[in-house]
């Protein structure tokens, strides 16, 4: 079974693009999605972070109140690596038997999103690594308009993420999502590609 990674940088549209890829019949695990299953009850997952960051991230149901732990590490680059070295490893091991299931059912691929793909290192349990990338005032305005956020904070969060250049140099194939392109035309040139992966 091929395993089809896509990342990029926040506002560059990777769950549109993998939405494209999912309607021709490949199937998708989020790994966002599968953070917040494990984060919104009690989990061992849950567990771990309020022991490394207090009982103040715990939400009223036992669960983690995010946007007070967002709170806590957004700016803090050592504890944002704490949370990091925690969470990857519970999201990672999910991840994994959600892809067992997916082989056992007989899926010949599965795309997987992965915002921190090289820095988690599951870029190397992909047979391709597809890159979703945007211009920045693209991504400004998808992420002030999703997150109601203003263009300032916006670009503050651009700015705590890796250059696009860092994406682009580490990925097998790059998706162009300006809003612009022939996404449709980049998609079937992706496919040609995963069957010769």
């Amino acid at each position: 079974m091929k395993i089809i990674g896509v990342t990029g940088p926040i506002g560059a549209g990777k769950s549109y693009v993998a939405s494209l890829i999912c309607k021709r019949g490949i199937p998708d695990i989020d790994t966002d999605e599968v953070y917040h299953m494990l984060t919104d009850a009690p989990s061992e997952c849950t567990k771990r972070i309020i022991n490394a960051f207090g009982r103040e991230v715990m939400s009223e149901n036992g669960g983690i109140d995010r946007k007070a732990l967002s709170g806590i590490v957004f700016d803090n680059p050592e504890k944002l690596s704490k949370l990091n070295s925690i969470t990857h490893g519970c999201v990672t091991e999910k991840v994994e038997e959600l892809l067992e299931e997916y082989r056992k059912k007989g899926e010949e691929a599965v795309v997987v999103e992965v915002p921190l793909m090289f820095e988690s290192g599951f870029d190397r349990r992909c047979d391709l690594v597809v890159c979703v990338v945007a211009d920045r005032e693209t991504r400004i305005s998808r992420i002030c308009e999703r997150n109601k956020m203003t263009p300032d904070e916006a670009a503050k969060r651009i700015k705590s993420q890796k250059d696009i250049d860092f994406y682009i140099a580490k990925s097998s194939f790059i998706v162009y999502n300006n809003g612009k392109e022939d996404i449709d035309a980049q998609i079937d040139r992706l496919f040609e590609r995963i069957s010769e992966a």
